[in-house]
């Protein structure tokens, strides 16, 4: 191989960029975030579009159950124009059999109510003029209060549908508060997993960077060997090679840091250069699981799953829509009172398809509903149960791997002491750099999968928490098995 100073000025280039990027890092730790400043941020900031969404399923429910419950408010009516009455045609003093039609104005006002229990009010005054008093019934002419009561009988007594509808608008409104609540446990997640993501690539880039060091560092010596003649060109190129494959997994590691960086910074809404590094350490390894423990889970899962919660408010309200399809289609008895009349009013739908029509929606509704909360409860069951087997896999392997890396790092450091000394060539403190590297980012890939585990199981089976969220205690309720019952 013919070296030039070409070469050797590019490998004095690296290291210096190698350099530089080392001192960046330790600014950047000066200047970095703790879990706790990034919960801060993001359960204060701006919400996630989830969560949005969710606010506004909200706000609608609650529209919803205004609307129906406007249904009972006081409403008034007013109707005003002409009647045409019969008159009897009089000859002289004398009444004939004749009759004659005069055109009077009417005006009617009335206010009316529905109360819940199905009761029915209507008080008003009607007024009508326009003709003589001589020629019109006196009864008909005057100025006189009207009263409407109507009260259902039968099934309708007590729940009329408009009270049904009302209850189950009040039932749906409780489920969208939930899914509120939902996403805000997603949203405080996601939180999690990108600030451990955001961990895990800078770990493995200081790795990767003190890496390529020693194999820049490995690639110089075998330069200077080659062009004092007393390496061949061969080995040198497998040096250089060597030296270019780390410099390109730490630019992988860089590229997936910034990645991590700014998916962490977009869901904070912040300047991605604010965050800098993460300050806080990976949870400790946990032993695993006992089998009591995952089945105290399950309970505890199935009890404080807010969108379970949210399944069985929205089976309520299924009920209570199909009690209200099922009791328009079905015949009504009423009594009808006012001023001048008392009527029974009865009233039933001709033919069958309505019945069986209000029939195949009712169960229809029902049956809906309750497969949508039995398909929830099967799949908290099988999150918990996923999230608790790879936390008993990884917690094990962790250890295992903490005390390997141990060996290696310890194995490294002796190499250099080695090379220093003149008794190890140089290739031997490479080939410890690279073994320890990759135990060390397989340590890393561990960490990593066990907080991300312990958030699954949060996720999966919620720690009872008070209103007022506190990130230290987040972090550390986080850190942690979830509390069983």
């Amino acid at each position: 191989m013919n070296l030039t100073g070409r070469g050797f000025l590019a490998l004095k280039c690296s290291l210096l960029a190698a350099a530089l990027f080392t001192h960046a890092n330790a600014l950047f730790a000066q200047t970095g975030m703790t879990l706790e400043q990034i919960l801060e941020i993001g359960l204060n900031g701006k919400s996630s579009v989830g969560s949005k969404q969710a606010t506004f399923e909200t706000m609608n429910a609650k529209g919803l159950v205004h609307a129906a419950e406007g249904l009972f408010d006081w409403s008034l009516r007013s109707g005003t124009g002409y009647r045409r009455l019969p008159v009897p045609v009089a000859f002289g003093d004398f009444l004939t059999t004749g009759t004659d039609y005069k055109t009077i104005s009417a005006t009617h006002t009335s206010v009316g109510k529905l109360f819940e229990n199905g009761i029915r009010v209507r008080p008003g005054m009607q007024v009508m003029g326009g003709a003589s008093s001589l020629q019109l019934n006196q009864q008909a002419m005057r100025t006189q209060p009207t009263l409407e009561v109507e009260v259902p009988l039968g099934s309708a007594w007590g729940a009329p549908p408009e009270r049904l509808r009302l209850d189950a608008a009040r039932a749906n409104f409780d489920a969208s508060q939930a899914s509120v609540e939902r996403q805000r446990q997603l949203h405080l997640a996601r939180l999690f997993k990108l600030s451990w993501a955001l961990l895990a690539a800078q770990k493995k880039q200081a790795v990767c960077t003190e890496l390529n060091a020693i194999a820049d560092e490995f690639a110089g010596r075998a330069m200077r060997l080659g062009k004092a003649g007393t390496l061949s060109g061969r080995n040198v190129d497998l040096a250089v090679g060597r030296a270019n494959q780390a410099r390109f997994v730490l630019e992988q590691t860089q590229s997936t840091r910034h990645a991590a960086q700014l998916e962490l910074a977009l869901l904070l809404g912040i300047d991605p250069d604010r965050i800098g590094e993460l300050l806080t350490p990976f949870p400790m390894p946990i032993a695993g699981i006992s089998n009591v423990a995952l089945q105290q889970l399950l309970s505890t899962a199935l009890e404080r799953r807010v969108d379970l919660q949210a399944e069985a408010s929205r089976i309520q309200a299924a009920r209570q829509q199909s009690k209200a399809i099922l009791r328009e289609a079905d015949s009504a008895l009423s009594l009808q009172l006012a001023q001048d009349r008392l009527l029974v009013s009865w009233v039933k739908p001709l033919g069958g398809r309505r019945e069986m029509g209000a029939q195949e929606q009712a169960e229809a509704l029902i049956g809906l509903a309750e497969l949508r909360k039995d398909e929830l409860a099967q799949r908290i069951e099988m999150e918990v149960r996923i999230s608790a087997r790879r936390f008993q896999d990884i917690s094990p392997a962790i250890f295992r791997m903490q005390e390997l890396v141990g060996r290696l790092h310890a194995h490294l450091g002796q190499a250099r002491l080695a090379l220093e000394s003149g008794f190890d060539p140089a290739g031997v403190l490479l080939d410890q750099a690279e073994r320890w590297s990759s135990a060390a980012q397989h340590l890393i890939d561990l960490e990593l999968s066990h907080a991300l585990a312990l958030v699954d199981l949060h996720l999966a089976s919620p720690t009872a928490m008070d209103e007022e969220l506190v990130p230290a205690k987040l972090v550390r309720i986080y850190a942690n098995l979830p509390t069983i019952q």
